[in-house]
């Protein structure tokens, strides 16, 4: 039998982190890795009216690089650079309103210290508005080999894992855009609503 995904922490995940997740039945989540630079751990995409926009969230250079102790920067006022991104970019999409005040209240109030609670918090929330029901338990110990791992396989950097499922994802700047596939959950959230996790599964 295939063991469930094993996953890391992600900012705002892709669309491929949740299907890797729900298609399985079940996942596990990375709780005692290093921080992998340039990854999903600490960034999102998100299409905005110039195209695909990296949110990156700047950390503590000086604390520790346990995932569990990595320290968000305090030093930048970047939730509130973020928070204005998205609703710059997603204002007038079609399920936008029902999901802002949650999220306006995750970046314009108390912020936890680390970018594991940061983004356990994100996660708790895209799990009740998905309706996910597939559990997800955490790892241990850091387990190097592992045979059905996407801790590297899902990156800015590698192609999509599963076959995109096309959905309307509006106009950025006016227009018609090519689809982009693999956006972060929220634009997937914001242009299909209640239909989004039905894109996640595979159907269209």
């Amino acid at each position: 039998m295939t063991p469930s995904p094993l996953l890391s922490i992600a900012y705002w995940p892709p669309i491929d982190w949740f299907a890797a997740w729900v298609r399985a039945g079940a996942a596990r989540l990375e709780a005692h890795e290093s921080l992998q630079k340039q990854s999903y751990r600490n960034r999102c995409r998100i299409l905005s009216t110039h195209g695909v926009q990296e949110l990156v969230i700047p950390l503590d250079r000086s604390s520790e690089k346990h995932i569990q102790q990595i320290k968000l920067s305090t030093r930048e006022d970047w939730w509130r650079v973020h928070w204005k991104a998205i609703e710059t970019a997603y204002a007038n999409a079609g399920f936008y309103a029902p999901f802002r005040d949650e999220i306006a209240s995750l970046y314009l109030g108390h912020r936890p210290n680390t970018l594991w609670e940061w983004n356990l918090q994100i996660l708790a929330m895209c799990t009740q508005w998905l309706e996910i029901e597939a559990p997800m338990t955490y790892t241990e110990s850091f387990e190097r080999d592992y045979s059905n791992d996407f801790r590297q396989r899902i990156h800015p950097k590698q192609e999509p894992i599963f076959p995109a499922v096309p959905y309307r994802q509006g106009r950025v700047g006016g227009r018609l855009q090519p689809f982009q596939p693999n956006m972060s959950i929220l634009d997937l959230l914001f242009h299909e609503g209640p239909a989004a996790y039905s894109v996640v599964l595979g159907f269209s």
